[in-house]
């Protein structure tokens, strides 16, 4: 049973909140031997931490993650950073905080030492002849699927180079087959995350050598953690603690990583979603205009 509480504001309106007696935290993944082992885990942490049952549930599709939130079933999630938009939208939830990756060396593919809430989509090329993106007029481009935004983010950089329909797009079914495209010569240039060359680097050790970036996006945010928009807020504090906590422990962070490829967490609020929200719309005016 959930304890609610009504707050009266000083405009005669009244803002309800609850307390439940349990948290539930949702989730895209899917579920095998392991990961139940681990999400078990964690929930024991976070309860050990909260002094309250924390539960993880995995879905397996957003829509039943956005439902459970509405419905009240979910008292927060993880989920990426469209489905946060839209849930925002419908007054559904709040974000709370991102998960943190090591930046990437654009030379040599590895890692960095810098921890950052976002991640680019980078346009690698084996033609030398091709430099910058305003190159890549009248070519063949690699990109992944519509609802990865490495695709929306490539698409709405494209157009705003003015290049877009000018541009012959194949679509990939993984970013290793984007990279091999252009290896094959089938495209002259692919829409990849940085850098997902590494994906290929056994097969082909000298892939850095032989490609070269053309692009790099503007960063694209990491997924949001979120809570519902009505919980009590006091507790809305306690989970972001909770999160902080449990991911500084050596239990925590190797779970996290393991499962995510976290490496951090830092504090969020809706500003590092607003060029998200501004390319979601262009890229909609877009797909409208065709």
């Amino acid at each position: 049973m959930k304890n609610y509480r009504m707050d009266f504001r000083a405009d005669g309106n009244i803002d309800i909140t609850y307390g439940p007696n349990k948290i539930v935290f949702g989730l895209c993944l899917i579920e095998t031997k392991e990961t139940d082992e681990i999400f078990t885990k964690l929930g024991y942490l976070f309860s050990e931490y909260l002094g309250i049952s924390f539960t993880f549930r995995l879905f397996t599709s957003y829509n039943q993650i956005i439902s459970s939130l509405e419905c009240g079933y979910l008292d927060g999630a993880i989920v990426s950073p469209p489905v946060y938009l839209s849930a925002r939208k419908r007054n559904i939830a709040n974000v709370i905080l991102q998960p943190l990756r090591f930046e990437i060396d654009p030379d040599t593919g590895d890692t960095t030492v810098e921890l950052v809430p976002f991640y680019r989509a980078i346009i690698i090329s084996k033609n030398t002849k091709l430099r910058t993106i305003s190159d890549l007029g009248n070519k063949t481009f690699a990109l992944q699927e519509r609802f990865s935004l490495t695709h929306l983010w490539s698409v709405v950089e494209l157009y705003l180079a003015g290049i877009l329909q000018q541009t012959g797009g194949i679509i990939m079914n993984s970013h290793k087959e984007a990279v091999n495209s252009v290896l094959s010569e089938l495209c002259d240039a692919a829409a990849i995350f940085q850098d997902a060359r590494n994906l290929v680097l056994t097969e082909n050790p000298f892939i850095f050598r032989n490609t070269h970036i053309i692009h790099y996006t503007q960063p694209i945010p990491n997924d949001a953690i979120v809570t519902k928009i009505d919980l009590d807020q006091s507790l809305v504090i306690s989970i972001k603690r909770a999160f902080e906590f449990v991911f500084s422990s050596v239990q925590g962070s190797i779970y996290f990583d393991r499962l995510f490829g976290w490496k951090g967490i830092t504090e969020a609020d809706d500003s590092k979603f607003s060029l998200l929200n501004q390319y979601i719309s262009i890229y909609s005016d877009i797909m409208n205009t065709d």
